[in-house]
């Protein structure tokens, strides 16, 4: 268990405040755990064994203060998102979006489903009913184009929480304004699509990010870089 009191968690959320947004543009900041080799889930899977908690509290106060939660449905089925009480702008390539997923209880807020056309075609008509699907992309989702629909829709402050196909695209297309990645002190190895950016190809032009701060907490180190 860690020492933290009231204020150190006040104080630690108090170092995210969002900038200033271009309206029309929005900003989105990604949050991800990761081992100390840049794995971002378990055996099982999941990220749950990575996070400590501060990194917990940390989580649940960025979702606080965002207009959205951007996250792929991978992790969602994952990690068996729970109904929020934000809006949550999911993306799904083959509309994989099984009827039971807690996250579309309508007791939680508005969902959204990014799809591509095939992916919209997949959805079970009782999935629908609970959701909004926005189909852009033939085959696969347009990242752009989702993020324009959000920002068009007064979503301006977004939050993705991946997982690591989600993120890749969106650092592929240099769609990520910010980056904040906690670093857990375990190393567990694995393949490439489990670490944190899984690209087919090296990037061209590589992404320069600038730090904006390095925050040790207890055995947890969470680093904030500015891509934009």
């Amino acid at each position: 268990m860690t020492g933290l009191t009231v204020d150190d968690v006040q104080a630690l959320l108090g170092s995210y405040r969002w900038p200033q947004v271009v309206p029309d543009r929005g900003w989105l900041r990604a949050n991800m755990v990761m081992s100390l080799d840049g794995v971002v889930v378990d055996a099982n899977g999941r990220s749950g064994s990575l996070s400590t908690e501060p990194d917990r509290l940390l989580f649940n106060g960025l979702r606080r203060d965002c207009d959205v939660v951007l996250v792929g449905a991978g992790t969602v089925r994952a990690e068996r998102y729970q109904p929020a009480r934000w809006p949550v702008a999911l993306v799904t390539n083959a509309g994989n979006l099984p009827e039971d997923l807690p996250l579309l209880d309508p007791a939680g807020g508005p969902v959204m489903v990014f799809t591509s056309q095939r992916g919209a075609q997949a959805i079970e008509p009782s999935v629908q009913k609970r959701c909004e699907v926005i189909a852009c992309g033939v085959d696969q989702v347009d990242l752009a184009t989702c993020l324009q629909w959000l920002t068009g829709a007064g979503f301006h402050r977004i939050h993705c929480e991946g997982g690591t196909r989600l993120l890749s695209g969106l650092i592929a297309d240099d769609l990520v304004d910010e980056l904040l990645v906690t670093v857990s002190p375990q190393l567990l190895g694995g393949p490439s699509d489990v670490h944190l950016v899984d690209v087919p190809a090296v990037l061209n032009p590589v992404r320069v990010g600038r730090f904006e701060q390095v925050i040790t907490v207890d055995e947890t180190v969470f680093l904030r870089a500015m891509l934009h």
